[in-house]
């Protein structure tokens, strides 16, 4: 029974930190995917090579 706890307690813990590293995408130097942010921005509707969300409440950016 102490082994199934201790194997389920790492489950949820790697449950845990498997999001919290994919909300780190952007790196140290400010690259996203390959893309440098920063410069001009176009607004396009087919083919973006970055999705954006806007939201009025509870923004991610801090």
């Amino acid at each position: 029974m102490k082994k199934l706890t201790a194997i389920f307690t790492v489950l949820l813990l790697l449950a845990m930190t498997i999001p919290a590293m994919a909300a780190s995408a952007i790196n140290q130097d400010g690259y996203y995917k390959g893309i440098k942010l920063c410069g001009k921005v176009k607004v396009v509707e087919h083919f973006a090579d970055i999705k954006v969300k806007y939201v009025n409440s509870f923004p991610g950016v801090e």
